[in-house]
C-alpha cells in the first residue's frame, strides 16, 4: 500500500510540474496579400512534452478567426514549428465588399476548412516565418511573410 501511496505522490508532482513548464510566445509578421493570407500577430504556447500548441490570439488581415489548437511539427533547441487548418474562418464583411469573395463563395479558391497555416521559429534569434497553403486544382497557392517572435 506504501509502495503505491509513493507512486501517486510522484507522478502527481511530475504532472503538476510538467503542466507549469509551459512555452509561450508572442510572433508578428507584416502583412499577407487578401489573395493569400497570412498571420499578423499570433500568440501561443506550447507544452512540455511538444504534444499539442494552443492557439490564445491569431490575427489574420481580413479575416474573421476563432482560437484554437494547433500541431507540434518539430520543437527541438533549434527550431519550432506549428501548423493548423482554417477551421471556422471566413473573410470579413469588409473584405467580401472588396471582392475577397468570389462566385464560388470564397477567394481565388480558398477553403479555409481546408487551408493550411504554419509558424516555423528560429529559437537562437527567434526570427520566424508563417506561411499559409491551398491546393487548388493540382497547384499550390502560397503566402509567406517574415517576423519575429518573443518568448513571454
Amino acid at each position: 500500500m506504501i509502495k503505491y501511496t509513493l507512486v501517486a505522490a510522484l507522478l502527481a508532482a511530475s504532472a503538476t510540474s510538467a503542466a507549469s513548464e509551459i512555452t509561450k510566445y508572442e510572433c508578428t509578421f507584416a502583412e499577407g496579400r487578401l489573395s493569400l493570407p497570412t498571420p499578423t500577430k499570433i500568440v501561443f504556447s506550447v507544452d512540455a512534452f511538444s504534444s499539442y500548441a494552443k492557439l490564445e490570439v491569431v490575427e489574420i488581415s481580413s479575416v474573421v478567426n476563432s482560437r484554437g489548437s494547433a500541431k507540434v511539427v518539430r520543437n527541438n533547441i533549434k527550431v519550432l514549428s506549428i501548423e493548423w487548418l482554417g477551421k471556422g474562418y471566413e473573410f470579413s464583411t469588409a473584405a467580401k465588399e472588396k471582392g475577397a469573395q468570389g462566385a464560388s463563395g470564397n477567394y481565388q479558391g480558398i477553403e479555409f476548412s481546408k487551408h493550411r497555416f504554419s509558424v516555423f521559429l528560429k529559437k537562437h534569434n527567434m526570427k520566424a516565418m508563417t506561411r499559409s497553403d491551398t491546393i487548388r486544382h493540382n497547384h499550390s497557392m502560397n503566402g509567406h511573410s517574415s517576423g519575429t517572435c518573443v518568448q513571454l
